[in-house]
Parts: C-alpha cells; structure tokens; sequence
C-alpha cells in the first residue's frame, strides 16, 4: 500500500514508525526523492536493491543526523573530507569511504563503502 503524506510532524512520526517495522519510505532531498529503509536491518537493505532494481556493487546513502554518527559508519574521514564536511554539510554532499558496520555488507550490499549524508 502506498500513502503521500504532507511533511508533518505526525506524517514524520508515522514513517519514523514504518522504518521501525522494517518498511520502505520514500522521502524528498535536495536533489531527488529517495527511497529509504533502517540502515541497520539487513532485509530492509536488501529490500530497497530488489524494488529498484539497484546493482549489489552500488553503495547505499545512509542519512545520518549528526557529523559524530560517521564514526559507527565509516573506518576513517580523511582530513580533505572534514574540510569539505566542515564547509558544506549539511548540503548535498555525500562521502563515500570505507565502511565500518558488518550489518551493511549483508544481504546485498557492497562489503567496503556507504554513503553518508546529513539530514536537514
């Protein structure tokens, strides 16, 4: 079942929720419209390469709130990407380093990077 909901506060709390449960929720950026699931549960990963139909070499974006998050994210932030987060984030700008967590290597997710990108 698909639902468009205004960006409210409840709208925001009942995909916060569906998230929980496992599910898939589409969502605006800057740029485009993702589709999005918990970085953290390996079959709602896996869920978003089999709807789009996305290659299992391609790394995913993870959403992070906060710049201290990167480190259950990612191995290392070369200093060059500190300054770019430093200057732009949050804005439409996404790292691609070596990751960390072994919960997004699996199903169906390349075993060396995420993406991470602040929200607004």
């Amino acid at each position: 079942m698909v639902w468009v909901l205004p960006a409210t506060s409840e709208a925001i709390a009942e995909a916060a929720r569906l998230l929980r449960a496992g599910r898939l929720v589409a969502f605006p950026t800057e740029t485009v419209y993702g589709l999005g699931a918990d970085a953290f549960n390996p079959l709602a990963v896996a869920r978003i390469f089999e709807v789009k139909n996305r290659p299992t070499f391609d790394p995913i974006i993870v959403h992070i709130a906060e710049i201290a998050q990167l480190g259950e994210l990612v191995q290392e932030v070369p200093e060059r990407a500190r300054r770019l987060i430093e200057r732009v984030w949050p804005g439409p700008l996404t790292l691609v380093p070596p990751k960390r967590c072994p919960i997004l290597s699996r199903p169906a997710c390349p075993p060396w990077r995420c993406g991470c990108r602040p929200t607004r």
